[in-house]
């Protein structure tokens, strides 16, 4: 079907716009993923230790 509209004059244009705009929508995705991980970087290194900052709390053997 792509090869039969790529070599009409007036599909050929549409069959182009269907290729960018699946482009563009991977670039979107692309660039979101890049952007987690940059902000999950900048949050693991927020404190200068490379954690989220979480403080662990010792374990309660026999608390309860």
């Amino acid at each position: 079907m792509q090869t039969e509209m790529a070599g009409a004059p007036e599909t050929a244009a549409i069959l182009e716009a269907l290729k960018a705009d699946r482009a563009t929508a991977r670039e979107r995705q692309s660039a979101l993923e890049r952007q987690i991980r940059e902000e999950a970087r900048r949050l693991r290194s927020a404190d200068g230790t490379g954690s989220l900052g979480f403080q662990l709390l010792p374990s309660c053997v026999g608390c309860a």
